[in-house]
């Protein structure tokens, strides 16, 4: 379970504001309320940790499919520097690190 703030401000954490709901209800509750707001994708360079090069996925989301990572956790070896204890190196262009998908509710916190 989860708490969903209704109107799609994490800092509004007002009673009113707030519903318990399942991940899925969530996630759908973003979608349905244009609280998501993909830019563009974000290709990943993939390596081994010998920087032998592997391929280069055309999304997070293909990358994380193809080498059956969580994409929020590939998103934050990525964006946020948390621990990759995986057997790949993820790059993506430091340039593009800011263009991808952002919600309002992480632009609030």
């Amino acid at each position: 379970m989860q708490i969903n703030h209704k109107d799609g401000n994490k800092l509004n954490n007002k009673l009113s504001n707030l519903e318990i709901v399942t991940n899925k209800e969530n996630t759908q509750h973003g979608y349905d309320h244009c609280l998501y707001h993909s830019i563009t994708p974000i290709s990943v360079d993939v390596y081994t940790k010998d920087m032998e090069y592997i391929c280069t996925c055309k999304s997070i989301r293909s990358c994380a499919k193809r080498f059956n990572i969580n994409r929020k956790r590939l998103s934050g070896i990525i964006f946020n520097n948390r621990n990759n204890n995986t057997d790949y190196i993820f790059i993506v262009d430091e340039s593009l690190k800011d263009k991808g998908q952002t919600t309002i509710e992480s632009i609030a916190a």
